[in-house]
């Protein structure tokens, strides 16, 4: 009869992507994974197959989460389009978090063949889309192009504030993303 298992997969990967973050892809290792979970490295071996299949499930599961973060029950306004724009910062409000975000996105990159590669564009894809069908019930005749001008001011705004922007992450997002749907005219 098959052990039960004490912790399930999905929190190893969550324990993984903590790791990640904080540590960067240099700190993920079998051993330091283990420690954090109360797993030995044999054992995550035995369920992932290596440190390469864990991570790549890891990064995944990261996607995956961001491609169904939903926007917000209730009415459709300019305020709970901000509000949802800046908690998608959530895990980012320092710098070296920020970084190990960055790491994550740059370990996505060199492996962006096949699987992974395919859950990030839907990522992207599914932002602009739930963007240009927020835009179009508030009015925006262009919805798709200014959805597409947003998510990558969104993305600009988060490095702009990591290389040197003043205040909280939250607030810099409050403020660059107001500005720029004055611009575009979003009532």
């Amino acid at each position: 009869m098959p052990r039960t298992r004490s912790i399930a997969d999905t929190a190893v990967l969550d324990a993984a992507l903590e790791l990640l973050v904080g540590e960067g892809p240099q700190g993920l290792t079998l051993a330091a994974l283990g420690a954090r979970v109360g797993l030995s490295a044999s054992t995550l071996v035995q369920r992932f197959g290596s440190r390469a299949a864990l991570l790549e499930q890891a990064l995944a599961r990261s996607t995956t989460h961001l491609a169904a973060s939903p926007a917000g029950a209730g009415p459709v306004t300019r305020a709970a389009l901000v509000d949802w724009l800046v908690a998608m910062t959530r895990g980012m409000q320092s710098r070296p978090r920020l970084a190990g975000h960055v790491a994550l996105l740059m370990e996505d990159l060199r492996q962006a063949q096949g699987r992974r590669g395919a859950l990030a564009r839907t990522h992207v894809l599914e932002l602009r889309r739930v963007l240009a069908e927020r835009l179009q019930a508030l009015g925006i005749a262009d919805a798709d192009r200014a959805a597409r001008l947003l998510e990558a001011h969104w993305h600009g705004l988060v490095l702009q504030w990591g290389l040197g922007g003043r205040g909280s992450l939250r607030q810099w997002m409050l403020n660059g993303l107001e500005e720029l749907l004055d611009l575009l005219g979003v009532p």
